[in-house]
């Protein structure tokens, strides 16, 4: 029997396994191959292929199911090729280079780290020697807030931020280290910011022991991710600020180089891992998904 010979739905489910270079080449070969090429469920399992492996967020499968099918091919489009606002089909707007604009903010400090956030219109500036965080805006070169540390004795040691509700505000994550004592504990706040009003609203609280150095905050959605290491042992500890929960995940080094990179991503992390040999060059992604609910 032929491959063209198949029932539909084996043909179907032989899509479900291929990528979608493979299966539009495979739609350029004839006109029965072009039609179930560009069939709406073929397209639901390709677009839910890669949303499995990462490429997309923030659709769920019914999401993915109530799609058309030229919905499902703009979106691998747009992954493809940026967003449809990025090109235009007016021959006349393509020759005019539109000039950039350019914003100077004078910030109240020389800034150590600058976090432009998406969106573009809000700045996050870090200064190591004044140890200031501040929030500004780009446009209007305002300041629109600043982070009061708990503690004066205390340096900040991180942050991170995830822009929320449209843009009208970011969750940010803030460490601070107590440097009044030779190991002093590492403390972690997490703040909802409004930029319209520049007010902060305290969202979640911890901290961690003095031993811990190396700090790496980040925050997606519900939930953030603190990575540190203690000595030769790296750990990152995930915090779901809603429910207030938090665990803690440790990892077996098999030297003490060896390095873990954890990345939350939507309601799922995903975790680095190095080989499990060092003459091994390959590295390990793992993808650990709904149990971050930590409820």
């Amino acid at each position: 029997m032929h491959f063209q010979q198949l029932p539909e739905d084996v043909l179907r489910y032989i899509f479900s396994f291929c990528d979608i270079y493979a299966v539009v080449s495979i739609g350029g070969t004839s006109k029965y191959f072009h039609c179930l090429s560009t069939d709406s469920l073929v397209w639901v399992d390709l677009v839910y292929n890669l949303r499995r492996r990462g490429f997309v967020d923030r659709l769920s499968l019914s999401d993915i199911q109530s799609y058309s099918q030229e919905d499902l091919m703009g979106l691998v489009k747009g992954l493809l090729l940026g967003p449809a606002s990025l090109a235009t089909v007016n021959s006349e707007s393509q020759s005019l280079v539109a000039a950039p604009t350019r914003y100077t903010i004078h910030t109240s400090s020389t800034p150590t780290i600058a976090a432009l956030l998406p969106g573009g219109e809000y700045i996050l500036c870090y200064s190591f020697n004044a140890q200031t965080f501040e929030c500004w805006s780009v446009q209007h070169g305002t300041l629109v807030w600043a982070y009061v540390k708990k503690n004066p004795a205390s340096r900040l040691e991180g942050f991170g931020a995830k822009i929320i509700d449209g843009g009208v505000s970011a969750n940010i994550i803030v460490g601070e280290r107590d440097v009044s004592k030779p190991l002093g504990p590492i403390q972690f706040e997490i703040v909802n910011l409004d930029f319209a009003t520049g007010t902060s609203t305290p969202l979640f609280v911890c901290e961690f022991p003095p031993v811990y150095r190396s700090i790496i905050p980040e925050i997606r959605g519900d939930i953030a991710s603190v990575s540190c290491v203690a000595g030769v042992d790296q750990t990152c500890r995930l915090i779901n600020w809603k429910t207030q929960m938090h665990l803690e995940l440790a990892f077996s080094k098999t030297s003490p180089e060896t390095q873990f990179a954890v990345k939350p991503v939507s309601s799922d992390i995903f975790v680095l891992c190095p080989p499990l040999f060092q003459r091994a060059r390959n590295q390990h992604l793992r993808q650990f998904s709904t149990f971050l609910s930590l409820a």
